[in-house]
């Protein structure tokens, strides 16, 4: 690292690299600052920092229709996903550890809590989507074995769920 900035000082100088060095770092804090200006968007689905569970099902199966679409021979196609269970919380977490004396100490866990709307509420750390329990596709193919194999592989990949919990049969 340091060769390059001893060959940038030979080339430009040593007074123009710290001014570039210093007017990059204004435009950085000036685009941070900007961004608080714009809104941020939510990602799809979500409410309120909660994922709604029909959207993001709706979404997913919009997207497994339109893969299962490309492949030869499915024709029209309608997907339904069912889910076990609902999304996962996992709130983040504090530890504080106090020591009585040399032999004792205690730990104590809060939720750190963050200011929104003025209003103080849980931080969350990770959200666990609810595990996919089944998948029922109904195809213009569905009678057909090479449309069928096809199927059953692209929404086992697609899913990460095993073929088992896959039905595929023709559309009427």
């Amino acid at each position: 690292m340091q060769k390059y900035i001893d060959f940038l000082k030979e080339r430009i100088g040593k007074e123009k690299l710290l001014k570039i060095a210093f007017i990059s770092g204004i435009a950085g804090m000036m685009i941070i600052l900007v961004s608080d200006f714009f809104p941020f968007e939510k990602p799809a689905g979500e409410k309120n920092g909660y994922i709604d569970i029909s959207s993001y099902k709706n979404e997913l199966q919009e997207e497994v229709e339109g893969m299962l679409e490309k492949i030869d021979g499915v024709g029209r196609v309608e997907v339904m996903i069912t889910f076990s269970g609902t999304e996962e919380y996992i709130f983040a977490e504090e530890i504080k550890a106090s020591k009585s004396d040399k032999f004792n100490s205690q730990m104590q866990n809060e939720f750190v809590l963050i200011e929104k709307n003025g209003e103080k509420e849980a931080l969350i750390s990770k959200v666990n989507n609810p595990q996919i329990s089944g998948v029922v596709v109904v195809c213009d193919g569905g009678d057909s074995d090479k449309v069928c194999e096809s199927v059953y592989r692209t929404v086992s990949t697609v899913l990460g769920i095993p073929t088992k919990n896959i039905y595929v049969t023709k559309l009427k």
